[in-house]
């Protein structure tokens, strides 16, 4: 496998159940990089839950603490981010991830992550849709994440193969030897 010297921050976007985590995990260890989840993130730095954040002030604020995460996500150095699949819908946080990292776009069938999603029982925005909301979602997110992706991965085989590909693709930048 080759060795990456130093790339940027790499930031990995994509629908609920892409591969994001699985990922954006073992993308990190082969850069010897930090793993950082926004959603993880936002949870430990509010103390509160979802369900949580939407009593006390619905989507936007909800949006408004997410935002604040992903600035701080955005600033660090030598990290691999994943981000909640909403994240690069909204202008404001797109931009400040391009600006700051290099956005790759985890892609992977509506079938594939449907099936992910049926069998996770933690995940608040997809229990409450059905199958036919859910693609419409899938579709409505796809051109944000093509929009800002600098590189996209078709995650269609397996991890080790996806990291490999996204590591080809640093060298291919000048970021790897």
């Amino acid at each position: 496998m080759n060795t990456i010297s130093n790339p940027p921050s790499l930031t990995l976007c994509g629908f609920m159940a892409c591969g994001k985590t699985t990922l954006g995990k073992r993308l990190a260890r082969a850069l010897h990089y930090d793993y950082v989840d926004t959603d993880e993130l936002l949870l430990r730095r509010t103390g509160m839950t979802l369900p949580e954040m939407f009593a006390i002030g619905g989507e936007a604020y909800f949006r408004d603490r997410e935002h604040e995460v992903v600035r701080e996500a955005a600033l660090l150095e030598h990290a691999v981010i994943s981000t909640g699949g909403g994240v690069l819908t909204f202008e404001r946080n797109a931009r400040l991830l391009a600006q700051h990292t290099k956005i790759i776009h985890v892609r992977r069938s509506f079938d594939a992550c449907y099936a992910s999603i049926s069998r996770r029982q933690n995940r608040p925005i997809a229990g409450q849709k059905s199958r036919e909301e859910l693609l419409a979602l899938y579709n409505a997110r796809l051109p944000a994440y093509a929009r800002y992706a600098a590189f996209t991965l078709d995650n269609d085989e397996t991890p080790e193969r996806a990291v490999e590909r996204v590591l080809a693709w640093l060298g291919r930048q000048g970021m790897g030897v």
